[in-house]
């Protein structure tokens, strides 16, 4: 049998406003917008770096099991292909939330960042 329990007075009665409740809901509906987003964003980083590498250096980027590669080919390639998924990422992810927001009038995120966990442990 389902306990019940007693709300606070001050969450009784309706617990959100109805621009919250649409708030949740239009996150709800950003994530899978954000999953095709990010999809697309991998497959357009990964054929900027490969097209970027090959022209600069002339052959295919090193895997870390290329045999005749060296570490600093591997070490170097392995960096430059982060960076190009990580800026590719933010800056796709950043162009579909200010889309999201255009079309809805919600923004899908956090208007802030959280605190750090250090500095949030030292407030009383």
């Amino acid at each position: 049998m389902p306990r019940v329990v007693a709300l606070p007075p001050e969450r009784a009665g309706p617990t959100q406003p109805p621009r919250y409740c649409a708030s949740v809901l239009a996150k709800l509906l950003y994530k899978p917008f954000a999953i095709v987003l990010g999809i697309g964003a991998s497959r357009v980083a990964g054929k900027a770096f490969e097209t970027t590498y090959e022209r600069a250096q002339g052959t295919a980027p090193p895997n870390a099991t290329t045999e005749n590669a060296t570490w600093g080919q591997v070490l170097g390639s392995a960096a430059l292909r982060a960076t190009t998924f990580a800026v590719t990422a933010a800056a796709v992810n950043r162009v579909g939330a200010k889309a999201f927001r255009h079309v809805t009038g919600f923004w899908p995120g956090d208007q802030q960042p959280p605190p750090a966990k250090r500095l949030e442990a030292r407030t009383p």
